[in-house]
């Protein structure tokens, strides 16, 4: 709802479409240094335009961290501009 493509994953790996690789490299560190490890995957691992991030969620993760993570990933992709700003 956020306006992020998340992909058809139906596997535990959920890709977040950035769409340029120094926004997934800028959200991956932002995203680390509020506590979430995520890896951004780079052209050419993908084709160029699809950038993503690589989010891994496990059962271990509870409700309340998928919650925080899903938060600060919004503020994060707005912060870089792959999001648009809050109206």
């Amino acid at each position: 709802r956020a306006g992020f493509d998340c992909g058809l994953s139906e596997t535990h790996i959920v890709p977040i479409m950035v769409g340029n690789e120094i926004a997934a490299y800028q959200m991956q560190r932002l995203l680390f240094d509020r506590g979430f490890a995520v890896n951004a995957v780079p052209h050419p691992a993908v084709h160029q335009g699809t950038e993503r991030l690589r989010v891994s969620v496990t059962a271990r993760h509870t409700h309340e961290q998928l919650q925080q993570f899903i938060i600060a990933v919004i503020e994060v992709g707005r912060q870089v501009g792959v999001l648009p700003a809050r109206k």
